[in-house]
């Protein structure tokens, strides 16, 4: 189910014969991974355009409530997506197309697998295949200031090999690998920080348990579906991640390990209104890293059996507690997240910092941020000038503890007019601010293909 792999062919095979069973089998490995990658690639697109005709539906015919379908399509993309790139099924094929092929594990771990065959009598060591962690050889010399080591895959040599780092597993003897690069999509919230040159911090850094993920009293209608725990208790990692997919309280940064942009419920790429940046995991203490975008990384830290989403169907919608661990499980898969807990040091991120375009209101009183909100669902005229794209998150208390309204403007004398516009308006009953959007340059060791 979707296991990781590669083959790794012996040097100084002399032997024609050999030399050409030792390609053939090169050749077998390389069309395997193309497979795997346009497999990948169907499935997203498939998923794509069944959710563009659930959103689009005509009135005639769209279901009101198109949570179902929209869940139903979902799954059959992790189902895809998991059914990929089985190993046992490549061995087996080439046990089939050359039946002389033996296999011989390596110990202690067998995570190392040798291929020989026997040609006139000499017996020859044509390669070995690496399985999980054994794909991975630290990097010499290292990259100077990383509180993590840095490897390679065995078989990416100069400078376009990809990077990776090692962290350790919640739940198993055996570490993992995830890349040394990965992408994090900016919130409002980190907007501000990064303006003001602080640390990315997450949306809650209580480590206790709240009302909201616990079985409570308040919780009408979901109380069973939350964690058998008292607010205030003291919380696993696996519950605090759990909390987090399932939208309950968020004490990590997400990132993404991926190449193609998460996708919204209506089947649109998610782009996040101010940017995004590189994290280097190189540079973060790796007991705050935590892997879940694999079926194997998902085992390890959560203890989950990724194998349940072939099986279990969509499990929409969720009655208890176990079936809400059930729809985390189908999240964190489909998401391929890697989460950072608490707080992520700008010294970590790499950025190309935009002129200001983005204008950013503040609002310590409900009286002026539901006055806004009012203005907004009514299309009339607001007391500055209308944003390109809006980000509305008056409904909750973010950064400093205030209700924020970010809008992006077309150039940076159009935000400053609107900044201008919206201090004269407000003045001190509100916090104005004009803020940056970001984008990256790609380090050396960051692949995106």
């Amino acid at each position: 189910m979707r296991d990781k792999f590669l083959f790794v062919p012996a040097r100084g095979v002399v032997l024609l014969a050999a030399a050409d069973r030792q390609a053939s089998i090169s050749a077998v490995f390389t069309a395997n991974k193309r497979s795997r990658k346009l497999l990948e690639t169907n499935a997203n697109e498939q998923l794509q355009a069944d959710l563009i005709a659930i959103a689009n539906a005509p009135a005639a015919i769209a279901a009101p409530d198109t949570r179902p379908a929209t869940h139903a399509a979902l799954h059959r993309y992790e189902v895809a997506s998991l059914s990929r790139g089985v190993f046992s099924k490549l061995k087996s094929s080439l046990k089939t197309r050359w039946n002389r092929l033996e296999f011989v594990d390596v110990p202690p771990n067998n995570t190392e697998i040798e291929i020989w065959e026997t040609f006139g009598g000499i017996r020859i060591k044509l390669g070995a295949i690496h399985l999980g962690q054994s794909r991975f050889v630290r990097i010499y010399p290292q990259p100077p200031g990383v509180v993590n080591d840095v490897y390679r895959r065995r078989t990416d040599t100069g400078a376009n090999a990809r990077h990776y780092i090692e962290l350790p597993s919640l739940n198993a003897a055996t570490n993992v690998f995830v890349r040394r690069y990965v992408i994090r999509g900016l919130s409002g919230k980190n907007s501000i920080e990064l303006n003001g040159n602080i640390a990315l911090t997450a949306a809650h850094t209580t480590p206790g348990a709240v009302v909201d993920e616990v079985h409570a009293i308040s919780n009408v209608g979901v109380s069973n579906r939350r964690h058998n725990l008292v607010a205030g208790s003291l919380m696993t990692e696996k519950q605090h991640i759990i909390s987090h997919a399932r939208g309950w309280q968020k004490r990590y940064l997400s990132t993404g390990v991926g190449n193609k942009l998460p996708l919204s419920t209506r089947g649109t790429p998610f782009l996040s209104l101010f940017g995004n940046v590189v994290v280097d995991l190189a540079m973060i203490p790796a007991d705050t890293i935590f892997d879940i975008h694999s079926p194997d990384s998902v085992l390890r830290n959560l203890q989950l059996d990724p194998t349940n989403v072939l099986t279990q169907g969509d499990g929409y919608p969720a009655n208890d507690y176990n079936a809400e661990e059930y729809l985390a499980l189908r999240d964190v898969l489909r998401t391929r997240e890697l989460l950072i807990k608490n707080s992520i040091p700008v010294t970590a991120l790499v950025f190309n910092q935009i002129l200001p375009t983005i204008l950013a209101i503040g609002f310590d009183s409900n009286k002026h941020s539901s006055a806004l909100t009012t203005l907004l669902r009514s299309g009339r005229q607001l007391p500055f000038p209308r944003p390109v794209n809006i980000e509305n998150t008056l409904n909750y208390r973010g950064f400093n503890n205030k209700r924020w309204f970010f809008g992006s403007y077309a150039s940076p004398l159009d935000c400053t007019n609107a900044y201008n516009a919206a201090v004269a308006h407000y003045g001190v009953n509100a916090t104005c601010m004009r803020l940056h959007q970001y984008s990256f340059n790609q380090p050396q060791g960051m692949l995106l293909t």
